[in-house]
């Protein structure tokens, strides 16, 4: 925040120094400008990337500047505030003012082992039906668009423990949506549906 606070008055000061002279020597004004405004690029830089590490996934929650999630709701969707459905994969994220706006946290790739199977339960999402344990089964075709946590909260994913199970191998997933309980495969519950690996 520090930064931020610093680069916002470089700026402030580069403008007042464009409009008239400190000094009455216009080439160290014009020095003075440009080193104000080089300084709040790098401000601005230093609080607009992340990094994400090939074996990680990086979570945001956002802390300013968005709405308040719903009464019930956990995950936020279109810039709500808190912990946010959409997460990032490997590499460079350039987001303006991702690591003022946001808190970054950084989590492993999860994965299941050969011999067993993840049952996912889901922190947030429509009630399970009544009676239910499990959640209603995936549509069909589209069992593992429900691990993108987007797609699971914008079309009726179900929160508690879900109808489809995981595969051995290795799965990026949001760790504010879901949680997986690892069992040996010879436990699957009859008419459960195993997802295919994530590709990584």
């Amino acid at each position: 925040m520090l930064m931020v606070f610093l680069s916002a008055a470089a700026l402030i000061v580069a403008a007042v120094v464009s409009r008239r002279s400190l000094s009455g020597r216009p080439a160290i004004d014009r020095a003075i400008k440009s080193s104000l405004v080089i300084f709040a690029i790098i401000g601005f830089l230093s609080r607009s990337f992340v990094i994400v590490d090939g074996d990680e996934i990086g979570a945001l929650k956002r802390i300013y500047l968005g709405d308040e999630l719903p009464s019930g709701r956990i995950i936020a969707l279109d810039g709500q505030k808190g912990p946010q459905a959409e997460i990032l994969g490997p590499g460079f994220h350039l987001i303006p003012f991702v690591r003022v706006l946001f808190e970054v946290e950084f989590f492993p790739v999860q994965e299941v082992p050969e011999g067993q199977y993840g049952l996912l339960v889901s922190n947030d999402g429509r009630s399970i039906d009544e009676g239910a344990y499990l959640a209603s089964p995936w549509f069909e075709g589209k069992e593992e668009d429900m691990l993108n946590a987007t797609y699971f909260l914008e079309n009726g994913g179900q929160k508690g423990p879900q109808f489809n199970v995981l595969k051995p191998g290795k799965y990026r997933l949001n760790p504010y949506l879901f949680k997986i309980n690892k069992l040996l495969a010879t436990d699957v519950p009859t008419g459960q549906i195993l997802l295919k690996n994530s590709r990584l």
